[in-house]
């Protein structure tokens, strides 16, 4: 899946993810040397990978919510076709979480 620059993949996420997540979440001197290539960042990837695993389930949550959302849809096969798609989406995110455990 990919939103900008920004990839999931069923097991892993893109550097970039990575890097903003270090930003938010970790001290400037440690989220800078990752950037920078001095640092391979495994010390602090647990860390990393629980704070991703919150982002993702927040985002299966938003997910659940606009499956709902398409069922009252008047058009079926528009219909279907988001839900198929939202449901790839679901799926894809669900193994991406999964592989963080």
């Amino acid at each position: 899946m990919r939103h900008s620059d920004y990839t999931l993949e069923s097991a892993n996420v893109c550097h970039r993810t990575e890097t903003v997540l270090r930003v938010l979440f970790l001290p400037r001197t440690k989220w800078k040397r990752f950037v920078l290539g001095l640092d391979d960042g495994l010390k602090e990837q647990p860390e990393i990978n629980s704070k991703l695993r919150f982002v993702l389930d927040e985002y299966l949550r938003t997910i659940d919510h606009r499956l709902r959302s398409i069922e009252p849809l008047g058009d079926p096969s528009q219909r279907e076709a988001l839900q198929r798609r939202w449901r790839q989406i679901r799926a894809m995110v669900e193994s991406c979480v999964e592989s963080l455990r």
